[in-house]
């Protein structure tokens, strides 16, 4: 079993403002036998993205390419792993 904490700081002063995304991930393996085995892992992500000025109606949303607001992500994945 593992545990992660990332932290991504997106923004560069007043040129850039891409925000800030925090992930906490949770691994678990459980072995098979000593060739094979399978990985487990869950991630929760958080994103603060202000952006520095704001219309009606873009927080929240997509405004041109880039996300508004702040939102969170929650992810699961899997691999099945066999050594030779």
């Amino acid at each position: 079993m593992g545990a992660r904490f990332d932290w991504l700081n997106l923004n560069s002063g007043s040129a850039i403002s891409g925000g800030i995304e925090r992930d906490v991930t949770l691994g678990l393996n459980w072995y098979l036998n000593a060739n094979a085995r399978i990985q487990f892992n869950y991630v929760f992500t958080t994103v603060d993205n202000a952006a520095p000025t704001t219309f009606a109606g873009t927080v929240g949303s997509l405004n041109g390419s880039r996300f508004v607001g702040d939102g969170m992500i929650q992810t699961v994945g899997t691999r099945l792993d066999f050594n030779f």
